[in-house]
């Protein structure tokens, strides 16, 4: 139920349209005089300021310019946008992004783009999980190795390694930017998680260590970087109803504030109806609230969570 009012919530709201989209990041990058790398792209245009390395990037004009949309979202168009050479990669090491030739018409007119849908701007749900699993494999490898972590790899690379899934050496070494990292042993390590995670055919495979992560700075961290409860869901193998409660959690704990997502996705009859039920009957307890109420429970929870908050 909550993944569908989020999709009617999405639905509802003004969500920039495909070419807009992509006219934004063109333009975006054409425009900014300092290079910079994938990564940095995807917090600007989203408007993270929690990685930003130079406090004025906040005042960048397209600073926040795809703010209604997450970081996972952005990665997706700007793959999509790499795939199709509209933007080259100038330093394929770190992902230092330039638009291209093609990019520049597109920006001026003279080129359209039809037929570009949605799913394809979209990283597959695995995409991000393997992603994860890489970056994991690679903090193992730079503890035991102690080294860096750009030293294995860097994130850009790892990108492209979830992105375009190599399984030998070989097609590792056709990714532009892998022949800066010449110690073979790192590739054998980072290439056994993709052979693990195609073999299994499950995009939901996670290595054994990656679950040994703290949960819920993980759940966090995915939280304040624009992922909707569904998408963490997806990036971390495991039910939404858990992700409610770690974010509650989380909020309870002064962590987060999860009142402005709850505000945003549950339409507003809805929530002021729970809201009003949980402020004016001594009867907390969900079972109760759901018999009268016929709410979701995970529904109900957000709304108990909003009245205690305007009660504190």
């Amino acid at each position: 139920m909550i993944q569908k009012m989020e999709s009617n919530f999405t639905k509802a709201a003004e969500r920039m349209p495909i070419v807009e989209r992509l006219n934004v990041v063109l333009s975006s990058i054409q425009n900014q005089e300092k290079e910079f790398n994938f990564d940095y792209w995807t917090s600007i245009l989203k408007g993270n300021d929690l990685y930003l390395k130079n406090r004025d990037h906040k005042f960048l004009p397209y600073f926040g310019a795809m703010h209604e949309f997450s970081q996972l979202e952005i990665s997706g168009t700007i793959n999509y946008l790499i795939k199709n050479e509209f933007v080259i990669v100038s330093n394929p090491s770190i992902g230092i992004l330039q638009v291209s030739t093609k990019g520049e018409e597109f920006i001026a007119g003279k080129l359209k783009m039809y037929q570009v849908k949605e799913q394809d701007l979209k990283l597959k749900r695995g995409d991000f999980t393997l992603m994860k699993a890489l970056k994991e494999e690679r903090k193992l490898l730079a503890k035991e190795f102690k080294v860096q972590l750009h030293k294995i790899c860097s994130n850009f690379i790892i990108n492209q390694l979830a992105w375009l899934k190599p399984t030998t050496r070989a097609e590792i070494t056709e990714i532009e930017g892998t022949e800066k990292y010449e110690v073979e042993y790192y590739w054998d390590r980072l290439l056994k998680v993709i052979n693990n995670f195609i073999e299994t055919k499950n995009e939901r495979y996670l290595p054994e260590n990656l679950s040994k992560l703290e949960t819920y700075q993980e759940t966090k961290r995915l939280f304040l970087e624009g992922m909707s409860v569904s998408e963490i869901a997806i990036a971390k193998s495991i039910q939404e109803n858990t992700v409610f409660n770690y974010l509650i959690t989380l909020h309870e704990a002064k962590e987060i504030d999860f009142i402005p997502y709850i505000q945003k996705t549950i339409p507003a009859k809805i929530l002021d109806k729970g809201v009003v039920y949980f402020k004016t009957m001594t009867e907390k307890r969900l079972k109760i609230a759901h018999e009268l109420l016929k709410l979701d429970y995970d529904v109900l929870k957000m709304c108990r969570l909003v009245a205690m908050s305007n009660a504190a």
